[in-house]
């Protein structure tokens, strides 16, 4: 039996940050032929694909959509918010994460990756609806910017199930929801 899983897959650098004061990412890697830091191997595992307004403005401004047909809902509460009819599987919603998550498990979605940003990403944890963390952390420190995890209020306890460091330094850990 199926049971549905959200994951935080997500890099930051050394001191925290998952964007630059700007909103920049240009202090992340470009991945080397052979080194993914094995995004594909995670991106081939996940149904469906949820992000907030932040994220999903900046991912138009690099080039082509990077999704590809999954699944895509986009948080937000402006209405000015469009999406692109040439991305139609690429929605925008205002429900909360919980309904959002239900809806796309209804559909047959059983793995949903919560791509960001740090709002949303709180208000997913203020729900308890993250299972699992994924968190590449980039050896650079950029000294401010925005945070991955804001302050929601709440604890929350986790175990560590993988470590993995990179030949260039990057560290990706992985971490359970302890209930």
């Amino acid at each position: 039996m199926w049971v549905l899983m959200i994951v935080c897959y997500i890099a930051q650098s050394l001191d925290g940050f998952i964007a630059d004061e700007a909103g920049g990412i240009d202090w992340l890697p470009v991945p080397k032929l052979g080194n993914d830091y094995e995004y594909h191997s995670f991106y081939m595992s996940i149904d469906a694909i949820m992000m907030g307004r932040k994220t999903f403005e900046q991912l138009l401004t690099m080039g082509p959509w990077p999704y590809g047909e999954k699944p895509t809902r986009v948080f937000t509460h402006k209405v000015s918010t469009q999406v692109d009819k040439s991305l139609p599987n690429v929605s925008r919603v205002t429900q909360s994460p919980k309904d959002v998550a239900d809806d796309l498990y209804t559909q047959g979605c059983k793995r949903l990756w919560l791509v960001g940003g740090s709002e949303l990403i709180a208000n997913f944890r203020d729900k308890s609806l993250i299972d699992e963390y994924v968190i590449t952390t980039i050896p650079v420190l950029i000294g401010s910017g925005v945070p991955l995890f804001l302050d929601c209020g709440k604890r929350e306890f986790l175990c560590c199930t993988r470590s993995k460091r990179f030949p260039d330094g990057v560290v990706q850990s992985s971490f359970m929801r302890v209930d």
